[in-house]
C-alpha cells in the first residue's frame, strides 16, 4: 500500500548516510563513473572505468585529472575530444553528451558517451560526476540494418 515504508525505501534512505553503501553501488554499474572534487582532483573512479583504463584507483586518486585524461583518456577517445573535456572542466562547464569510439586492447571498438557535471546542491557541492556510459543499444541499432542486409544477400539465389 501507498505511504508504508519496505524494505526498498529502508535500502535507499540508508544511502544518504552510508557512503560506503553508496560506493559499492556505483562499483557495480557498467559505466565508467570518475569523481572529481572542486580542484579537479580524483576522489574515487569505479570498476568498470578502471578496467576501461586498465588502471588501479590507487594510482590516481589524488592526481588531477588532467593527467588522468592526457595519459590515459587520450588515446581511447582522441586528442580533440579529450582536450574538449579538460577544457570544459577547467572553464567549469558540464558535458552533457560527447559521444566516443573507445577502442579496448582485445576488444571490438565500443561507443561510449562521456558526460560531466558539476554538483550544485548539497555536501558535495562544487564537486564533479564523469560518466562514460556504454551506447550498446546504440551500437546494436547501427549493425542491425547490415545484419538484415547480409540475411537477404544470403537468401537471395
Amino acid at each position: 500500500m501507498y505511504g508504508e515504508p519496505d524494505a526498498e525505501v529502508d535500502t535507499i534512505d540508508a544511502l544518504a548516510t552510508d557512503v560506503p553503501l553508496a560506493f559499492q553501488m556505483l562499483d557495480e554499474l557498467r559505466d565508467g563513473i570518475l569523481i572529481l572534487d572542486r580542484n579537479l582532483t580524483i576522489r574515487w573512479l569505479n570498476e568498470s572505468l578502471q578496467e576501461m583504463l586498465s588502471i588501479r584507483r590507487e594510482e590516481v586518486l589524488g592526481s588531477n585529472a588532467s593527467r588522468l585524461y592526457l595519459m590515459s583518456l587520450m588515446s581511447l577517445m582522441g586528442e580533440a575530444q579529450t582536450r574538449h573535456a579538460i577544457t570544459s572542466l577547467q572553464k567549469r562547464k558540464a558535458v552533457s553528451c560527447l559521444n566516443c569510439r573507445i577502442h579496448l586492447p582485445g576488444q571490438k571498438e565500443r561507443l561510449f558517451t562521456y558526460s560531466s557535471r558539476i554538483l550544485l546542491k548539497g555536501p558535495f557541492i562544487g564537486a564533479w560526476i564523469v560518466r562514460f556510459s556504454s551506447n550498446a543499444a546504440h551500437a546494436q541499432h547501427e549493425a542491425a540494418p547490415l545484419e538484415a542486409e547480409a540475411s537477404e544477400d544470403a537468401a537471395t539465389p
